[in-house]
């Protein structure tokens, strides 16, 4: 088991946390078929968490703000979170309901991603930032929380990441005081280019740019023996 980093900077992060379930695909499937995904992995998802395990493989402390609860999903994320050195500090520990889940297909480059809603949101922070700390990053998926830890961070002189990957209304209030933007996308874009790859996934190709993704391609004989 990875243990979370004791030295080293300090990053906050706070926003969604997702149950994330990576096919990787030979190609996207026609409507009404079945096929074989040539790797699978199971992880905890979401921009703000998949931002602190990232951190957290650098060699950082990395600290999550989110919701996760206590079903068994929720158990299989903080599990998953806690082999790669994340502390994850949970606003709902008593919610019941499972996390969301997200599905992901991809075939290297191109993705398509289907997500569950999210839960409600929550703008308690239980005991405040640590003013130790170097960056918080927010995503907007709970406002009132990336509000509050955003308002609060710059009151520390924290450096305020906003991951703007999709448009969300609190966004216009969060901009003010994020001191550094990851990509903001318009009114309205709901992150779908028809036949085209997402910007997102032209800059980061999935597989490559994350420290759990390490697909492995199966032969096409081998996918035929399944058969």
């Amino acid at each position: 088991m990875t243990h979370a980093a004791t030295s080293g900077p300090v990053g906050l992060f706070a926003g969604l946390l997702t149950l994330d379930v990576h096919h990787l695909l030979p190609e996207y499937p026609l409507v009404n078929t079945k096929g074989w995904a040539d790797h699978t992995e199971l992880y905890a998802g979401g921009p703000a968490a998949n931002a602190a395990v990232t951190f957290a493989h650098l060699g950082g402390v990395a600290r999550l703000y989110t919701v996760a609860g206590r079903s068994w999903l929720a158990d299989t994320i903080r599990d998953d979170l806690g082999r790669h050195g994340v502390e994850l500090i949970d606003l709902s520990p008593d919610r019941t309901e499972p996390p969301p889940v997200s599905s992901i297909l991809s075939t290297g480059y191109d993705r398509t991603v289907i997500t569950s809603p999210a839960p409600a949101g929550t703008d308690r922070l239980p005991d405040g930032l640590p003013e130790s700390a170097n960056i918080l990053l927010v995503d907007g998926h709970f406002p009132h929380l990336a509000m509050s830890a955003a308002t609060e961070a710059r009151s520390h002189g924290i450096t305020v990441v906003l991951d703007g990957g999709s448009w969300k209304p609190v966004l216009p209030e969060l901009l003010p005081l994020g001191g550094v933007l990851r990509r903001l996308p318009p009114p309205g874009h709901n992150n779908s280019r028809r036949g085209h790859r997402s910007a997102g996934a032209q800059r980061h190709p999935p597989l490559c740019s994350h420290p759990r993704r390490k697909g492995r391609r199966i032969s096409r004989r081998e996918r035929q023996r399944r058969d």
